[in-house]
């Protein structure tokens, strides 16, 4: 598990589950009481990593799905 604050207002996170070279994107919303969500891989998780810090914003990920908390 490996998480990242983004603008200092949301939260970018990557879990293992277990499998080589997979693991769950997942986007908290507090408000919502969710998660924007996507299994992925290593150089998905890079390449949305080096996305964000050249300046786009979360919603942007491809395949993301909202799961209730």
């Amino acid at each position: 598990y490996i998480g990242f604050v983004i603008n200092d207002t949301q939260i970018l996170q990557f879990m293992s589950v277990g499998v080589p070279n997979s693991y769950l994107l997942d986007i908290p919303n507090v408000d919502q009481k969710g998660s924007l969500q996507k299994m992925t891989d290593f150089e998905e998780c890079r390449s949305v990593l080096v996305s964000l810090c050249n300046g786009s914003t979360l919603y942007e990920i491809k395949g993301v799905t909202f799961k209730k908390w």
